[in-house]
């Protein structure tokens, strides 16, 4: 349990730094390409999905 937990806080990690990415360049696509890699069970799913529809409102 511990090892899966310690994965699941490094793929958050990568996560926010992606998004830190993305928040720094405002790049639609690379916004995209997150919300498309992020599992849309994962808590953070919803928050990248608004972030790439602010990046891009169509």
């Amino acid at each position: 349990m511990d090892q899966q937990r310690k994965t699941q806080d490094e793929i958050d990690n990568e996560i926010i730094l992606a998004v830190k990415e993305v928040l720094a360049t405002n790049s639609v696509g690379l916004a995209r390409e997150l919300v498309g890699g992020v599992p849309q069970d994962h808590p953070f799913h919803p928050f990248l999905l608004a972030i790439a529809k602010q990046l891009d409102p169509r």
